[in-house]
């Protein structure tokens, strides 16, 4: 009796310290994201009212210009997403899009949001009758490609604005300290390309405190998604597709950015413009607020105010672009979810396929 108790008490202690830990980590999250919106998100959005009763040039043209620049960057991110994709699993574009949307909606909605919207699609996905494994990969690879495009427009805006940035360190050590990050991401992804054994020991060994179960699950899970990303990286049309699409996703939000801080009067270089954008979207990358709300604003209203622009003509042109940025999707991506759910087979899901094999 005392040997069969005695391990059926240390999983009960484990499972208690790993509740404990979940409550304090979602504590710590409610907190910060308090926080943030009560003394950065809402200051910001009173300054805003408050100017734009001194905004004497404004723009419509260029407002509405901003808006199909956002709209554009949302369509390029479904074709993205499409590409990432197996060709013979993929439903067609018209519903990925959709599923892209409400995985947006769900990341601009929910407290780390990320993770549920990554469920959110998985599961749509698999509901279109693409198999568990080939969605794994192409969200794998969708993921992997966006994020190191995104390194790639931050190091842009830094070799651009080398001679033009304000004369501190801080600039020159936060741009070394984000790129080193992303070298070593990308350096990491190549060697388990290369040692796929050794990345799902790897994830094994991270994840021992789990069951057994779920073990089996991530390591199945990274071997599909280094397996999909290594395929994906071996078909140069596919890859250069898929570099071409997320650079117009990201381009095109940078340009609606640029967009709306011109329609009140700031018109940033290009390297600066890229360097803002670029550095608060790498902040929002950790999934502390749902969509960076709070973080990209409080990062990047200063940002812009150091590289030239008026407090007022920041909190104008910053607000307008998260308007449709952030706010804009949470609506489409729930008329999207509406229409997925209407039925039990989407539009679009293309040819007869097998059933998926798993769910999440």
């Amino acid at each position: 009796m005392k040997v069969t108790a005695q391990p059926d008490t240390a999983r009960a202690r484990r499972s208690t310290r790993t509740r404990a830990g979940r409550l304090i980590a979602r504590t710590v999250a409610i907190v910060v994201l308090v926080l943030l919106v009560g003394f950065v998100v809402v200051p910001q959005y009173g300054d805003a009212q408050r100017a734009l009763a001194s905004a004497a040039m404004l723009s419509p043209v260029l407002l509405v210009l901003g808006l199909a620049f956002e709209l554009a960057s949302l369509a390029a991110y479904g074709a993205l997403t499409r590409v990432a994709l197996d060709p013979a699993r993929r439903p067609a574009y018209p519903t990925v899009l959709r599923i892209d949307l409400a995985g947006v909606a769900v990341t601009n909605a929910v407290p780390g949001g990320g993770a549920t919207a990554l469920a959110v699609r998985y599961r749509l996905l698999m509901r279109s009758r693409v198999p568990s494994a080939a969605v794994a990969g192409g969200i794998a690879v969708e993921a992997t490609v966006s994020n190191l495009l995104l390194g790639a427009v931050f190091a842009a805006g830094v070799l651009l604005s080398l001679g033009s940035l304000p004369d501190s360190p801080y600039y020159r050590l936060a741009g070394g300290f984000i790129l080193l990050i992303f070298g070593t991401a990308a350096v990491a992804l190549m060697l388990a390309a290369r040692h796929p054994a050794k990345a799902v020991a790897v994830a094994r060994s991270a994840t021992r405190r789990l069951s057994a179960a779920h073990q089996d699950s991530v390591a199945t899970f990274v071997d599909a998604a280094i397996m999909a990303v290594s395929a994906f990286a071996a078909d140069r049309r596919r890859f250069g597709a898929a570099v071409i699409w997320g650079l117009i996703n990201w381009l095109l939000d940078v340009a609606a950015l640029g967009v709306f801080l011109a329609a009140f009067g700031f018109h940033p270089s290009p390297g600066h413009l890229l360097l803002g954008y670029g550095l608060v979207n790498i902040l929002a990358l950790v999934p502390i607020t749902p969509g960076g709300l709070g973080v990209i604003e409080g990062v990047l209203v200063p940002t812009l105010v150091a590289l030239g622009s008026t407090y007022d003509v920041a909190v104008l042109g910053v607000t307008a672009w998260r308007l449709v940025q952030f706010w804009m999707p949470i609506p489409l991506g729930a008329v999207s979810a509406l229409s997925l759910a209407a039925g039990s087979h989407p539009r679009g899901a293309g040819r007869s396929h097998p059933p998926a094999e798993a769910s999440t």
